[in-house]
């Protein structure tokens, strides 16, 4: 199975289905934050009809992974923890992104009676907050305490994930999300790169990149939380030492992006598209096709064919130097 996803990525051979669906249950969101591009991107901040996403779930053949976060705060959402139920009701593998200021009681209990894989809270900063990033951190760091708690003494297997975001100059706040994430036993830490498509925002090379990887997988060997930084690293014991000498061929020189291969975006109107970055690029409606008409059809196969262009300056997968 391993080998076999190795292989397709590397010579871009195409699973039949996408396995995995990212649904935009809601672009609302309550923190406001320099580098999102809810605004730039210009998506609906609406909310997903209820009705609507029982209507997906039922055509998401093929679909195994369902991430229930896009452009703004799931826990906004007024029926999130009926989505959650009724997604583990249909089998599925649940993840969603939050900042976790709206966590409370009751979706800790869903979280954990639903058996949700994994729970990414993105943290940028573990000391008081200067404002700079467009929100502040009070809340969050309890929050994602009494949930590792609760998991814990339920013996729960969802994970909690960390995720933030490398801003140039700011490398002891990933320090110090790191080693919050150590301290809490925390199953993994993911580092991303700013989207500059749209902000010309000054942010780490390349080398600086790997240099911060080093350093922290030097200062948290060892230890239980994992740390991924994609492009560069992902992945645990030999099969993180095979990503990092493969990754070159899994991207092409930048041909291909990663987060396509089996990866399907869907709005709160049911439109397809390959990525959450490129929600105008509609493949289809899953509301008037089936999912495996929109993944085999010209559209994607147009997309595929042509993704630097569709993609245009985002490189936050790619693995060649980049200047801010």
């Amino acid at each position: 199975m391993i080998l076999g996803d190795l292989l397709g990525r590397i010579f871009y051979i195409l699973p039949p289905l996408p396995r995995t669906a990212q649904l935009a249950i809601t672009n609302r969101c309550n923190f406001n934050c320099r580098m999102c591009q809810r605004y730039d991107l210009k998506v609906k901040l609406v909310d997903m009809d209820l009705a609507g996403y029982q209507k997906i779930l039922d055509r998401l053949e093929g679909v195994e992974n369902l991430i229930l976060t896009s452009w703004g705060e799931p826990l906004m959402h007024p029926d999130f923890i009926k989505m959650l139920a009724l997604a583990g009701a249909k089998g599925f593998k649940v993840r969603f992104t939050t900042n976790g200021v709206l966590l409370d009681d009751g979706i800790i209990k869903a979280i954990i009676d639903n058996q949700v894989e994994a729970v990414t809270f993105s943290v940028d900063q573990i000391r008081n907050s200067d404002g700079s990033l467009g929100h502040e951190i009070f809340g969050q760091l309890e929050n994602i305490i009494k949930l590792k708690n609760r998991i814990d003494s339920a013996g729960s297997r969802t994970k909690i994930y960390l995720q933030a975001t490398y801003h140039y100059g700011r490398e002891q706040d990933i320090v110090d999300v790191a080693e919050f994430a150590a301290k809490h036993h925390l199953d993994r830490l993911r580092l991303s790169r700013l989207d500059i498509r749209f902000h010309d925002f000054k942010r780490p090379d390349l080398l600086a990149e790997k240099r911060l990887l080093k350093l922290l997988e030097q200062k948290f060997s060892g230890g239980k939380t994992g740390i991924d930084f994609l492009p560069h690293a992902a992945y645990d014991g030999w099969r993180r030492t095979a990503y990092k000498i493969i990754a070159p061929l899994l991207h092409r020189g930048g041909r291909f992006c990663l987060r396509t291969f089996e990866d399907v975006y869907i709005d709160a109107d049911g439109n397809v598209a390959p990525c959450c970055g490129l929600p105008w690029l509609v493949m289809g409606n899953i509301f008037e096709s089936s999912l495996k008409k929109i993944w085999r059809g010209e559209k994607f196969r147009h997309f595929r064919r042509n993704q630097p262009a569709c993609c245009g300056r985002c490189d936050v997968l790619d693995l060649k130097p980049h200047k801010n």
